[in-house]
């Protein structure tokens, strides 16, 4: 019966360290934004404007499958370096957890069920097993001009420069 007792707390208490198991990850976090100038830009700003750059010193959160949030700042580089519990998250900038507009003004400037919608867009996902992590940019972070954030009554929409 002793023996019984004691391969039982050895059972769980190696089930507890497994459920425990954390996993060092590190993935970079980008973010794309349009050539908003009035003028026709060059081919060369045309391909900078495509290409993904770092989302610096940026705040984003991580939010587990049972709704538990994560507040990670990235470095200059866009780099998030951090210990993560076994698991899937999603990701999301900080304004839609915050449930807050995206250029941060006033609610009344924006369409109300649309920006419920857009606060549930992660811009990623990330699956942390005990030896391995995936990171999948799956929306990813798209930063409009400022005459095309998303929801913004057409109204109170700035003009662009020409």
């Amino acid at each position: 019966m002793q023996f019984k007792l004691k391969l039982l707390s050895i059972f769980l208490f190696l089930s507890i360290i497994s459920l425990a198991q954390k996993t060092h990850v590190s993935f970079t976090v980008t973010f794309i934004k349009p050539y908003c100038g009035g003028a026709r830009p060059s081919p060369e700003i045309q391909e900078m404007a495509r290409t993904p750059q770092a989302y610096a010193e940026k705040k984003i959160v991580l939010v587990n499958a049972k709704g538990k949030c994560i507040k990670l700042t990235t470095n200059m580089d866009g780099v998030v370096n951090c210990t993560l519990k076994v698991g899937e998250y999603k990701l999301y900038e900080e304004w839609r957890i915050k449930k807050k507009t995206p250029d941060n003004s006033s609610k009344k400037r924006y369409d109300t069920e649309c920006l419920k919608a857009e606060w549930k867009k992660e811009f990623a996902t990330l699956n942390v097993t005990s030896e391995k992590f995936d990171y999948n940019s799956t929306n990813g972070i798209f930063v409009p001009c400022e005459w095309a954030i998303p929801c913004m009554l057409d109204a109170l929409r700035p003009q662009p420069s020409e």
